[in-house]
């Protein structure tokens, strides 16, 4: 005798044997099936790369947010804004302290060249605009 779960025990019924052991799906129900799968499939791609175009939106939104606030002259009342002011202009002044000595050592030099005195003068004129447009910051 035979376990009843067996392949045998079928086979000893009488017609059973002769049955295939598979059968196939109807056309339209496995074409149906393949189609749902796909389509599972898709669907499963796009929300994946949804999800992906979402969080690096989200890891963007908040780099920006993390990003420390850079003063500008209108964050400061009265004169904090001319500091500011003064603060932003420093390189530009530094430069032209730099000009005006290496001009002024070259006319100890060449005292009576026009040139040099010519360049001192507008570097000093520049100067002069420079400290014009940080005053009118506070008007």
């Amino acid at each position: 005798m035979t376990p009843a779960g067996s392949d045998e025990h079928f086979d000893e019924v009488e017609g059973v044997g002769t049955l295939p052991r598979e059968i196939a799906p109807p056309p339209a129900l496995r074409a149906a099936t393949l189609e749902a799968v796909r389509r599972a499939r898709r669907a499963g791609r796009w929300r994946r790369t949804v999800g992906a175009v979402v969080a690096i939106a989200a890891m963007v939104i908040v780099a920006i947010a993390l990003q420390p606030h850079r003063k500008s002259a209108s964050d400061f009342p009265g004169a904090g804004r001319e500091l500011l002011a003064r603060d932003h202009a420093k390189p530009d002044f530094d430069a032209l302290d730099q000009a005006e000595r290496e001009l002024t050592s070259a006319l100890q030099r060449q005292p009576d060249d026009a040139q040099l005195n010519a360049a001192l003068a507008r570097v000093r004129r520049q100067r002069d605009a420079l400290h014009q447009l940080i005053a009118q910051v506070n008007q």
